[in-house]
């Protein structure tokens, strides 16, 4: 057995235990630790600890938003607002697919589910029936989508990792358009 192979072990026992022991807690946070975890024995995934936090956020709300856009295109009263929860579950089934081959390449650990915060925003929105969960949604929509450029703009900005730069510099055009759907909506439920 090479030398590589004996530092490599440690490791994927340490990511194994770390997920099974944390089985119950926040799995964005487990993400997150466990990708610190790995930053303290890398010196590859030290440089880019911001990139992987960005990586393990957005996993954790393109998820979110999939699961939303899934409830808004079964029990959404508004035409509009169905059609714009298909849109979510299109486009971010697509982030997801590609935060997740981001996240192996970089050796990132990331979230199986959304993290407790986003969790929070499922349950109380989807607990709404209703114009009154298509109000909460879209409303919900317009306030994390301006939020989700200001991330992914930061990141484009300021990233040190060229593929998960990249992924964020052609994320941005794509939530801006989400954000000005989610107003018009949001303006004809008012």
């Amino acid at each position: 057995m090479s030398k590589k192979h004996l530092v490599l072990i440690p490791a994927l026992l340490l990511s194994l235990s770390a997920c099974h022991s944390n089985s119950g807690k926040d799995s964005e946070k487990v993400a997150e630790q466990t990708n610190e975890e790995k930053a303290d024995s890398s010196k590859t995934l030290e440089k880019i600890e911001d990139d992987s936090k960005f990586v393990v956020k957005a996993t954790s709300g393109v998820t979110m938003e999939t699961e939303l856009g899934q409830f808004a295109a079964k029990h959404a009263l508004t035409p509009g607002v169905k059609m714009f929860g298909e849109k979510m579950i299109k486009d971010h089934s697509k982030d997801k697919q590609l935060l997740t081959k981001l996240a192996s390449d970089k050796k990132i650990t990331i979230p199986a589910q959304t993290g407790e915060e986003f969790q929070k925003h499922i349950d109380e929105i989807t607990s709404k029936k209703g114009i009154e969960f298509d109000k909460a949604y879209i409303s919900f929509m317009v306030g994390d989508h301006q939020e989700d450029i200001s991330e992914f703009s930061k990141e484009a900005k300021n990233g040190k990792d060229a593929d998960i730069k990249a992924f964020a510099t052609k994320g941005v055009p794509v939530l801006q358009h989400h954000l000005m759907m989610a107003k018009e909506l949001n303006d004809k439920l008012k």
